[in-house]
């Protein structure tokens, strides 16, 4: 039976490209090649930097807020003038690069929507979901994976008790720019007006942002439901894909009957996948809808290690090649 070898960094995002752009400054930054550098302290983006980038990509026409005159729709971007033009360039440069310059390597474009059935055989229906927690007091919604954990906690307010770095510095990497109830508590401690253990107690449980009640997690599943035909009932659910790697799987057998392809092969698509995110935020790295430019390449069991080190070496390659020296 062959397998494939999948290697997330070929779902690619037209964001990539910010998100390459800011770990190589970092890197840079970390090797003390530029003192003036604004990556954040944990390698992502500051707040102030990712305003500038999101003001400039506005002003310049490449990505718009999706209905701004209605007051936007959280999740969702348009592309301008030029950021449709950066978009198509991208795509037809990797799938120039991916399938036309190679022989082992076929096209597909998949439907959006598939026979529910894909999903539940996937675990999609049972299992792509995230936990999530309200809080009773502000309603703001998080996923668990969000909230500083106990341990992240009491180690920020050890280093704040021994005075190890700054406490600006600490608060940053820890809620970032939200977190309001966090940050008091945490500069009280600071200020020897809280206790460590009394600290812990008062944000145990408790909102970042109001200092609230939050509610026991529970499961959220990520996939946009839909209903095809006139009847919404149970038996016209559908979903709009969350990945285009399921399309690819499906068609598998009728592209090796077709396509005189054999092991080893790849699969190439580019397409919109949906993802119905609890928290979208950072401009377009977390989006509620985006675009996937992925290959699924099938090979031998025994191949695969041997595949999957070469595919690995050669997008992240393609990628210093094409999106930074071009």
């Amino acid at each position: 039976m062959p397998i494939y070898t999948h290697c997330s960094d070929w779902e690619i995002v037209v964001s990539y490209w910010f998100d390459y752009y800011c770990s190589k400054k970092n890197r840079r930054r970390e090797a003390g090649m530029a003192a003036n550098e604004t990556v954040g302290t944990t390698g992502e983006f500051d707040a102030g930097l990712m305003d500038k980038i999101v003001a400039l990509c506005k002003r310049r026409g490449f990505i718009f807020q999706s209905s701004e005159i209605y007051g936007g729709i959280n999740g969702f971007w348009d592309y301008g003038p030029l950021g449709v033009e950066l978009k198509r360039n991208l795509k037809n440069t990797w799938w120039d690069d991916i399938v036309h310059k190679r022989d082992d390597i076929v096209g597909l474009d998949a439907a959006i929507i598939m026979n529910p059935k894909v999903w539940q055989a996937s675990g999609h229906v049972g299992g792509f979901s995230d936990e999530m927690v309200d809080c009773k007091s502000c309603k703001s919604r998080y996923r668990i994976d969000e909230l500083p954990s106990a341990k992240d906690i009491a180690a920020a307010i050890d280093k704040i008790t021994n005075e190890q770095t700054e406490v600006e510095q600490i608060l940053q990497s820890l809620v970032g720019d939200n977190g309001e109830h966090i940050k008091k508590v945490l500069k009280n401690v600071h200020h020897r007006k809280t206790t460590a253990a009394d600290a812990l107690k008062m944000l145990e449980g408790r909102c970042p942002r109001c200092g609230g009640e939050l509610t026991s997690p529970r499961k959220f599943n990520l996939m946009f439901k839909t209903h095809i035909g006139a009847a919404e009932d149970s038996a016209s659910v559908a979903y709009l894909r969350p990945e285009t790697a399921q399309g690819i799987f499906v068609n598998y057998k009728n592209i090796l009957d077709t396509s005189r392809v054999k092991l080893p092969f790849g699969i190439a698509q580019i397409g919109k996948a949906f993802r119905n995110e609890i928290n979208p935020r950072n401009f377009t790295f977390r989006s509620r809808e985006f675009e996937q430019m992925e290959i699924e390449y099938f090979c031998k069991p025994e191949d695969a290690p041997r595949w999957y080190d070469y595919w690995k070496q050669q997008r992240f390659e393609w990628y210093e090649n094409c999106l930074l020296y071009t």
